[in-house]
């Protein structure tokens, strides 16, 4: 009785369920969620797959086994639904996906269940998309190709291969492999294997995915095939955007972020990584450096969306620091990014001598959201490099190698030649000084020196002294990496040797790199370790300052009457007293033994542990050593001209040796936890961090080396005068702990949130610690029911952050009172110290409050992508000096004093104008821009101590700060620019004097020139700065096309000042003195005269003034690229792969509306690379 009433139960709750769930199925279908009739006899699946391909003109590849004896209840109602909803409801029951390839055709796979990296177990499908906890090193063992499924109803061959990313970003799951006119195929798992039975006479078979290029290969059934898929050209982000910490799928990424692959950099610039990336992105910029040009030796400066701090904050100590030393360096230069290599902070030196062909991508992170989880050192936004990790299978050698040719752009100078330097001395009274008859002695002298030159220049002496220390570079780089493995170990060793000869002579950088990369999996736990090691020797030109050469009067021979090189140009003898000066020849210096050169070496090991702990969790440990020695040398002997007029031959000739040491470590651990419930998404990073740095640097001079061959320091006889031997260290610690909260809905809306506590040695005992925070949204709208049946919009995603970074990257006793040892007296044998810096113990970070607007929209399937930021950024808490009275024993201390503010918005679109990806043609043109503005919003006293101090230099050519009025000075006022230009508003040149005219503050005119009359005239921060060019490619030919240009910006041209409007013609000047200066009453012009309104030589300097301010706007020709791929299979008959060859120009032209001069120690460059790589 009782089993019969419990059997009752059990078919009453089953009749009831089936009510229930009969009538939700045909609700769901009367409402458009399901097509499912359990009453209707099941229909072969082949069938109804057959009648979808038919109604809708589509392709449906599969394997037979697949549907082969299976039935489905589906009722297909044509018309009602699209293709991809339609199959989605018929095979998602059935364990089946539909994954399309372009309008015309899908495949149809079977959707495994599968255990990513974090331990939640996932479709395989979702799993590309879930890599916000998953190592870039994540493998899921695939099957043997023995082991993979074989439809044995195919009579011919079997092929097995693996397909896996042209650009080394790993397998590609999902990949179709198809045979031509025959509804027969497969798709590649997760770790790009794949096996197909085809039939026996098939010569070729397609392989194809909706992120890469098609191919078509011939099959190989005797070998396991390795297949390499191109990127598309409209795939330029990344689905995952890395930061370094952690990866978070780029649908549910709150932050602003651009992410660059390796081979797009590669495109534009073979030899400056940096360069490279500032085309992609508007916010980097690296300014020209207009002193030091295309110097090979000199870091470039370069910052994201504006500046930070102060431009006098970026005076460090005055001792050199390792390039190594990111520290110290972010000291000289704190308006600089965070660089991120492969997970850790590296130095701007690292990112410049990198091997180009090693990196996989940049990621450029610039909000809050993308950059608080780096807390103190992100203010100044963070710049992420992955570099390329070793893919499985059989040994593969990879090679690049390139020839690189420099030469120097000399076209900015346009100087006076021998007769007409002459002409104008002549003109500006040089030699009528005395002709009045007062000095008829010192009249004769003066005649006799023109005579002299005149004579000179009649023998046909017209020296172009421009080409004397420069050259045609040659520079060469070659580059090896192997690599190789299988699902347990893979490895990857490199190799790279870099010359980079610049255009001076005998100025060079060598660098000699090396490394390797291990990984090993076991079940649940990954070791890797990646070490490098780098040897870099730079030499600077035995030349000398390239500004030696242009200043020499053409009409002066470099050799003497027998041929040799002259040590003395000319001496001029003083009309006056008889006295003599002697002009020196820059060549003679140059044939001399000397010495100007650095070296380092530097080795970094990282390793990570990775341990899958399941349910969605995942244990890091991350851990880098850095060690790098410095050292430089500096020689100068006794018959240097610079030594001429020293009398004692122990104080001839100069060594200067310099030699340092720098360690640090950087330790973290770091839980990561994915799950996913539905449509819920949860992604959490919580981890901490410990870092300490040392670095210490000694440097000696020693003087008396009276032969040039005496090159060691050891042969000097005395310290240098006043010196002594100097030596500083720096110890710095931080420990950090941080968390990143990420939750998506349905992959339409995103919520994040980050938060970190750092503390820091650098800061005062009261003030170790910081906090810094972020919050992000976004909406992905195209995903929204509204937008559903507009095909032309694919993507449309609004994205809006807002949080705190901070900035630690200041020297360690600004915190701490400390004090310096004073060794030169002593008191009763006991040693004395002194004050080196009052710490204030209340100093803490500076901070950074962001916020940020963005859109990204795709329109017409990606043929047309826009992105757009709008941002402002409030640094408070700037560290600044105050002034203190002098009875306090230390004249300032630091302290939080300063705020700044920038403001401004960015752009970037993408237009593909051709994309036939059938004939493999694609045009597409791209341009982008930033506008940005800066402003003081408060200042300490001692930056307007600062301004007076400017202002009160003497304009008396007796004063030791005579020339400093004659170029502008940075002045600091609320309210105003950092980069505004002060100079006193001219009037321009009165036509009756030739003198001119200047508007005092009061607005009265005036032809006295007064530094408290000094106003903002501009701002060299140009009004919108950005990249366009575009890239056309046809099946293996590729060419692209990028320029640069600023527009707006302001530039004080000091060419006008030194070389046209100069009062002292001892050297050469711009030919414009000839053409443009005042000459007699009535003549308008630009410049002042050469004499004055009563026939006098002119004699009073140009200090600063606005009639020298120009729109400095312009177009720079970056990069011309041209490369070519060869044909799968010419590479097959040479037995190689993805061979490559491509030719760059950079810097080929630039189009300004100013004429200065550019390159003044180091001239400028055009660069022409050809490189070759390939594989085997």
């Amino acid at each position: 009785m009782n089993k019969l009433l419990l059997h009752s139960k059990v078919m009453a709750i089953a009749i009831t369920a089936s009510l229930c769930i009969s009538t939700w199925e045909n609700t769901a279908a009367g409402a458009g969620i399901s097509h499912y009739n359990h009453w209707q006899q099941a229909t072969p699946v082949k069938s109804i797959l057959d009648a979808i391909a038919a109604h809708y003109k589509v392709n449906l590849v599969y394997e037979d086994r697949l549907v082969k004896g299976r039935y489905s209840a589906y009722l297909f109602v044509p018309g009602q639904n699209p293709v991809q909803k339609v199959l989605q409801e018929l095979l998602t029951p059935l364990g089946l996906k539909a994954s399309k390839l372009n309008d015309k055709n899908f495949t149809i796979t079977t959707v495994k269940r599968v255990r990513n990296a974090a331990g939640a177990t996932t479709d395989a499908a979702e799993t590309t998309n879930t890599t916000a906890a998953v190592s870039s090193d994540t493998i899921i063992k695939p099957l043997a190709a023995s082991q993979q499924p074989i439809d044995t109803s195919v009579t011919g061959k079997t092929i097995r291969g693996r397909i896996i990313s042209a650009n080394g970003e790993g397998p590609i799951p999902g990949a179709s492999i198809l045979v031509r006119n025959m509804k027969l195929g497969t798709t590649s798992d997760v770790e790009g294997y794949f096996t197909l039975r085809i039939p026996g006479a098939t010569r070729s078979i397609t392989v194809a995915h909706v992120s890469y290029l098609p191919q078509d290969i011939s099959p190989d059934n005797k070998n396991l095939m390795t297949i390499r898929l191109s990127p598309r050209k409209d795939q330029l982000e990344q689905v995952v955007v890395s930061t370094g910490l952690y990866k978070r799928p780029k649908e549910n990424f709150t932050g602003a972020a651009v992410t660059v692959s390796g081979d797009d950099l590669r495109k534009v610039n073979n030899v400056s990584v940096l360069d490279a990336l500032k085309v992609f992105d508007p916010s980097i910029r690296i300014p020209d450096n207009v002193q030091f040009g295309s110097d090979p030796n000199r870091l470039p400066i370069i910052t994201m969306r504006g500046t930070n701090n102060f431009p006098q904050q970026t005076t460090g100590s005055a001792a050199p620091v390792s390039g190594a030393d990111f520290m110290a360096n972010y000291s000289n230069n704190p308006n600089q990014p965070l660089f991120i290599l492969d997970g850790f902070e590296v130095s701007l030196q690292k990112i410049y001598d990198l091997d180009i062909n090693r990196i996989a991508s940049f990621t450029i992170l610039k909000d809050a959201a993308a950059t608080s989880m780096y807390g103190s050192k992100a203010a100044n936004g963070v710049i992420v490099i992955e570099t390329r990790q070793p893919l499985p299978g059989k040994l593969r050698v990879n090679y690049s190698g390139m020839v690189q040719v420099a030469a120097p752009d000399l076209t900015v100078y346009d100087l006076t030649n021998a007769a007409e330097k002459l002409e104008v001395e002549r003109l500006a009274g040089v030699y009528s000084a005395y002709s009045s008859g007062i000095r008829p002695d010192a009249d004769a002298v003066l005649r006799a020196r023109y005579a002299s030159r005149m004579a000179v220049i009649q023998k046909g002496v017209n020296t172009y002294w421009l080409n004397k220390p420069v050259r045609t570079g040659m520079g060469q780089r070659h580059s090896i990496y192997l690599e190789g493995g299988d699902a347990i170990i893979r490895y990857g060793i490199d190799m790279m040797y870099n010359n980079n000869s610049g255009v001076m002579k005998n100025s060079n950088r060598d660098n000699y790199t090396g490394g390797m990369n291990f990984s090993y999996r076991h079940k649940g736990l990954l070791f890797k370790n990646i070490l490098s090691v780098a040897f870099n020797k730079s030499r600077n030109s035995n030349y000398g300052s390239f500004t030696d050469y242009t200043k020499q009067n053409q009409y002066w021979n470099p050799y003497d009457s027998t041929g040799h090189l002259a040590r003395i140009l000319e001496a001029v003898k003083d009309p006056l007293n008889g006295g003599s000066a002697n002009y020196f020849n820059p060549l003679y210096n140059a044939s001399l033994n000397t010495i100007d050169q650095a070296q380092y070496s530097n080795v970094i090991n990282q390793t990570n542990i990775e341990w899958l702990l399941g349910k969605g969790l995942r244990l890091t440990g991350r851990l880098q050593l850095t060690k790098q020695h410095d050292e430089s040398d500096y020689f100068l002997p006794a018959n240097h001209t610079s030594f001429d007029t020293v009398t004692s031959i122990t104080r001839k000739g100069i060594y200067t040796k310099g030699e340092g040491n720098f360690f640090s470590y950087d330790g973290t651990i770091q839980l990561d936890y994915s799950k996913r419930l539905g449509k819920h998404l949860i992604l959490n990073s919580t981890g901490s961090s410990i870092s300490q740095t040392n670095s210490d640097y000694m440097t000696v001079t020693a003087t008396g080396f009276p032969n040039e061959r005496l090159d060691q320091i050891n042969f000097g006889n005395n310290y240098q005068e006043n010196s002594k031997p100097t030596y500083t260290n720096n110890t710095t610690r931080l420990i950090s702990a941080y968390t990143n909260f990420n939750y998506s809905y349905d992959n339409r809306y995103a919520a994040d949130f980050s938060i970190r506590s750092d503390g820091s040695s650098q800061f005062g005992t009261d003030k170790r610690f910081g906090t810094f925070w972020s919050a992000g949204v976004s909406w992905n709208l195209h995903r929204e029911k509204i937008l559903a049946d507009k095909s032309y919009i694919n993507m449309l995603r609004l994205r809006s952050s807002i949080g705190t970074t901070g900035d630690s990257r200041f020297q360690s006793f600004m915190g701490i009172t400390t004090y310096q040892y004073y060794t030169d007296q002593n008191y009763r044998g006991l040693v004395g110290s002194i004050l080196k810096g009052y710490g204030n113990s209340n100093l803490q970070w500076q901070n950074t409050f962001k916020r940020n607007i963005g859109l990204d929209l795709g329109l017409f399937k990606d043929r047309i992508l826009i992105n757009f930021d709008v941002y402002r950024e409030n640094t408070t808490k700037l560290i600044l000096d105050i002034n203190t009275p002098p009875s306090d024993g230390f004249s300032s201390y630091k302290e939080n004093a300063g705020e700044l503010e920038n403001r401004g918005y960015e752009f970037k679109l993408n237009v593909f104008v051709i994309k036939n990806e059938k004939k493999q043609i694609y045009w597409n043109i791209f341009g982008n821009g930033l506008h940005n503005q800066d402003h003081i919003k408060s200042i300490s006293n001692s930056l307007k101590k600062l301004n007076q101090l400017n202002d009160a230099n003497s304009t008396t050519t007796t004063s030791a700060d005579y020339n400093k009025q004659a170029k502008p000075q940075f002045r600091f006022q609320e309210g105003m620019s950092v980069n505004a230009i002060w100079a006193v508003r001219s009037l321009g040149i009165d036509p009756s004097t030739g003198r001119e005219v200047f508007l005092k503050r009061d607005g009265t005119q005036t032809y006295v020139w007064d530094a408290n009359d000094k106003m903002p005239v501009g701002n060299t921060v140009p009004d919108l700065r950005g990249s366009f060019g575009t890239n056309v490619t046809w099946k293996g030919i590729s060419l692209a096309v990028y320029f640069s240009y600023e527009l707006g910006g302001d530039m004080y041209n000091q060419t006008l000042v030194d070389r046209v409007e100069v009062t002292d013609f001892t050297y050469n000047v711009d030919r414009r003195v000839l053409l443009g200066r005042w000459a007699k009453p009535g003549d308008v012009t630009y410049f002042k005269g050469l004499i004055n309104d009563y026939g006098n030589p002119v004699t009073t300097a140009t200090y600063v003034t606005s009639r020298f301010v120009q729109k400095n706007n312009f177009v720079n020709a970056e990069s011309i690229s041209l490369s070519y791929q060869l044909p799968d299979k010419l590479n097959r008959q040479l037995k190689l792969s993805n061979t490559k060859f491509t030719f760059i120009v950079n810097d080929l032209k630039r189009w300004s509306g100013i004429q200065v001069e550019r390159g003044l120690d180091y001239p400028f460059a055009r660069n022409l690379t050809l490189n070759v790589s390939t594989s085997l």
